[in-house]
């Protein structure tokens, strides 16, 4: 089993719990681990022995921008959700960083786990 990790994905999405924050769509970052069977891509060097990180990219984005969720801990939970039905995923932590929410803080961060 391998791991791999997705670093600050930006992704477009209407979130908020106030609804001046949902009206536009707003930047998430995303930063992703999962474990998934990589000996097929370790041995015959291909893209078909792994879960695809660009797919999964692209998951994620397509996900968010039909999402509208009022709380990071919702989106973080479909977007967990909406991989694991889609990919062989074995284990996966997400964090989902919003800034600007909170005036005395850079950014705020939620990061859920999940495990078979």
């Amino acid at each position: 089993m391998g791991k791999i990790s997705i670093h600050s994905l930006q992704i477009a999405t209407t979130i908020g719990q106030y609804a001046f924050e949902r009206t536009a769509p707003q930047c998430i970052v995303v930063d992703l681990d999962y474990w998934t069977n990589t000996e097929g891509a370790e041995i015959d060097d291909t893209i078909s022995g792994t879960v695809d990180y660009a797919a999964v990219c692209l998951a994620i984005r397509e996900f968010a921008s039909r999402s509208h969720f009022q709380l990071l801990e919702a989106l973080a939970r479909g977007i967990m959700t909406d991989l694991l039905a889609q990919f062989p995923i074995q284990e996966l932590v997400i964090r989902l960083t919003k800034s600007g929410c909170v005036p005395s803080a850079a950014a705020v961060s939620v990061e859920l786990n999940w495990k078979s």
